[in-house]
């Protein structure tokens, strides 16, 4: 087994190989003559200043072996390979330190936020986590950029039901720094269409008709939705009789109670709140509204 430091000058010398390949190898013949390709875009400038680099460790490692000889001891001789290894990765560790001053906050990446975004969901962030990645891209004044980036990728990705869900919420999330007005529903239309984009897909997903359902609910009253949403909270609450109990669910039981308590049927919206706390006996905010109900 190698050691661990000639292993490492191993990857050193064959990265180096590699380029000086990727460069010369690369020809384009013209007339019969084989010319080299100059740099001309910022990729092969990078090429050839990370070969230039590398060039000098190679030359600062010759440097160092020659040091080497026979009757130096065997740990003299590792202390020299240590050296260079070193050497090897201080110049690595200042090139990628270069690289990296391409994602400071100067320099927002759109792609990476949202696959920061995409990271969070497969975690099983919560809601307060959510929250927390918008609150920071509006603050940096990137919220349309990376809306952009979940459209493309909702694009890109159309059978994905997911993408269409994280999609309409990006729209809610661009809707609340829109102007009262036509700028609202424009935003919230989108966010509406992204919803039924991922029902169609699967008019069971829970996450999806619960999306829709809560943006109708925000509508003004004199546009009418609060119907719509009512239809797709009970249709929620169908759905939700026959799947495993999540605590997600007990929050259909308060929406739908809202809604019928602010069309004046309190009546109505007691019995789902009663239903709701018999459903979910340790969801507080149900127990109270249930309470707050009874005692009025």
């Amino acid at each position: 087994m190698k050691p661990l430091p000639i292993i490492l000058l191993s990857v050193a010398l064959s990265t180096l190989s590699a380029g000086v390949l990727f460069v010369i190898m690369d020809p384009t013949e013209v007339e019969g003559q084989v010319i080299i390709d100059e740099p001309s875009s910022p990729d092969l400038e990078e090429v050839y200043a990370r070969l230039s680099a590398q060039e000098e460790m190679i030359q600062s490692l010759s440097a160092k072996l020659e040091l080497r000889s026979p009757q130096r001891s065997g740990s003299a001789r590792n202390a020299d390979l240590e050296s260079v290894v070193r050497n090897v990765l201080e110049k690595e560790r200042a090139l990628a330190a270069a690289e990296s001053a391409t994602t400071s906050p100067d320099h927002f990446n759109v792609t990476r936020a949202h696959d920061q975004f995409l990271r969070l969901q497969l975690a099983g962030a919560s809601g307060s986590e959510i929250a927390a990645f918008w609150n920071e891209i509006r603050a940096r004044g990137s919220v349309e950029e990376v809306l952009t980036a979940f459209e493309e990728y909702a694009l890109s990705n159309p059978n994905d039901i997911d993408a269409q869900i994280e999609l309409g919420n990006a729209y809610l999330e661009r809707l609340q720094d829109a102007t009262t007005g036509p700028e609202m529903g424009k935003w919230a239309m989108k966010a509406d269409g992204a919803f039924d984009s991922a029902l169609e897909l699967d008019e069971t997903n829970w996450d999806a008709r619960f999306s829709k359902a809560v943006s109708l609910s925000f509508w003004p009253p004199i546009f009418g939705k609060q119907g719509e949403a009512i239809t797709q909270f009970e249709t929620l609450l169908d759905q939700q009789s026959r799947l495993a109990p999540a605590n997600d669910h007990a929050q259909t039981y308060v929406f739908l109670g809202n809604l019928y308590q602010q069309q004046g049927d309190v009546e109505k919206a007691m019995q789902i709140w009663k239903d709701g706390s018999m459903a979910f006996p340790d969801n507080a905010e149900l127990a109270d509204k249930f309470d707050n109900s009874t005692s009025n």
